[in-house]
């Protein structure tokens, strides 16, 4: 006797994955587990709730690659050139993350307390890259500075990148995002403080006749 195929957890949460980001929360249990081949009374034996299921379907991937790079790259190569790759890749994780979480803040009024998901991505990921900053101050190959506001600058500039390029509907364009992401850094290496012949003199006018 042949036996029943098992679907896997992975199979269900990616067809209710794309059905809640096409859908929103009021994708149906029923169309969810059609699209995964199951019955809608295995569907909530695996999770339990929609709100679980939603929730685990939303849910973002483990560690991205890059916080597990930093490490090889403290004091490897340039400073500079490390934070405009390492930028690059906090974009493409950003891309790849953002539909989920608009659909999860969309979706916060039905969640209760399935909102508070088990892991804080964000959070994770700017403290690796503060702790990898505050590495790169030690060696003297980043300026002195405060590693946590300067990680929160970093991954602010990104998100807000991504997240209005989204809500326009603009195409993405990672030369665009390449370009985004070297003026971000320039700016940030070079300070914001004007050099020195730009310094206004103090008492000098720069516009309007002088004064007899």
């Amino acid at each position: 006797m042949t036996r029943a195929r098992t679907i896997p957890n992975e199979m269900i949460l990616a067809a209710a994955r794309d059905l809640f980001l096409a859908h929103g929360f009021g994708a149906a249990t029923t169309e969810i587990a059609r699209a995964a081949g199951v019955s809608e009374a295995l569907l909530f034996k695996r999770f339990g709730t929609k709100e679980r299921l939603f929730v685990a379907a939303m849910e973002l991937d483990a560690a991205p690659a890059w916080i597990g790079e930093l490490d090889q790259r403290v004091g490897v190569g340039g400073a500079r050139s490390n934070l405009i790759k390492i930028s690059l890749d906090i974009v493409e994780g950003i891309h790849a993350a953002m539909p989920r979480l608009m659909m999860m803040w969309s979706a916060r009024r039905h969640l209760g307390a399935e909102r508070e998901i088990r892991n804080r991505k964000v959070e994770r990921d700017t403290q690796a890259l503060a702790r990898y900053l505050e590495q790169e101050m030690r060696l003297g190959r980043v300026r002195q500075a405060n590693a946590d506001t300067l990680a929160l600058v970093i991954f602010g500039a990104l998100v807000n990148r991504v997240l209005v390029g989204m809500v326009h509907g603009q195409a993405r364009d990672p030369a665009a995002d390449a370009l985004f992401v070297k003026e971000l850094v320039d700016t940030l290496w070079r300070g914001l403080s004007p050099a020195r012949d730009e310094t206004p003199r103090r008492g000098r006018r720069s516009n309007g006749p002088r004064s007899r």
